[in-house]
């Protein structure tokens, strides 16, 4: 008797979570938005998983990090600059003023790593762009609440997750992460060992399991409270 009840318990707390779970352009993530909420893409690329969260949530805000000088300029033409805030910069662990980055001939392979960009189909070109970090994004965008944080980051993610604070445990709700060990599998103790920050912070780990395409299990990791 006392088990069902222990049960049923469990049950009314984990089901209502589990049935918000929804996954967009590869990214999971709990539906939780108001009009209050904002949404952060790090790694946006083209804007599309932007505006596909935008017109289905009511966000009051939505920043956009590209590294890519041409597709940044793009999303600055493309996105009503009222509701959505484009930056021109990498994330990575510390601001700096300059860093190298490679552009992919496919442009959602393009990094800081050049291994990386060449992975697919070659390495187009290397321009310099700033490197700003998480701190640095709250402070230019005003930002002091963050419900989704989805980082695609084409490698430097383990990077800027080694520096995730307290601080940003408090500011940030959900994360949805790419991990890109499958690149390179030797890099898989990085992921494990971000994971294990993430947790040990009070964040649950939801992920999709193994891909056996891809070989890895942590292609889309939702971090949430």
């Amino acid at each position: 008797m006392l088990l069902d009840t222990i049960l049923g318990w469990l049950q009314s707390r984990i089901k209502p979570l589990y049935l918000k779970l929804e996954v967009l352009r590869g990214h999971t993530f709990i539906n939780r938005f108001d009009s209050n909420s904002v949404l952060v893409d790090l790694g946006a690329n083209r804007g599309e998983f932007s505006r596909l969260m935008s017109e289905r949530y009511p966000f009051s805000k939505v920043v956009m990090v590209e590294a890519n000088p041409d597709l940044a300029q793009e999303l600055k033409t493309n996105f009503n600059q009222e509701r959505f805030q484009v930056i021109n910069a990498a994330v990575g662990p510390e601001s700096r003023s300059s860093v190298k980055f490679h552009i992919s001939n496919d442009p959602e392979a393009s990094s800081i790593i050049k291994s990386f960009s060449e992975m697919e189909v070659g390495a187009r070109k290397e321009v310099e762009v700033q490197m700003v970090t998480l701190e640095d994004i709250f402070s230019a965008c005003g930002l002091k609440q963050i419900a989704l944080l989805k980082m695609d980051l084409e490698g430097a993610e383990w990077d800027v997750l080694d520096r995730f604070s307290r601080d940003d445990y408090e500011r940030i709700d959900q994360l949805s992460v790419e991990f890109h060990d499958f690149n390179d599998s030797s890099l898989r103790q990085r992921t494990e060992a971000c994971i294990n920050r993430l947790k040990s912070l009070g964040y649950s780990l939801h992920h999709t399991g193994a891909d056996q395409r891809q070989g890895t299990p942590y292609m889309d990791c939702l971090f949430h409270k």
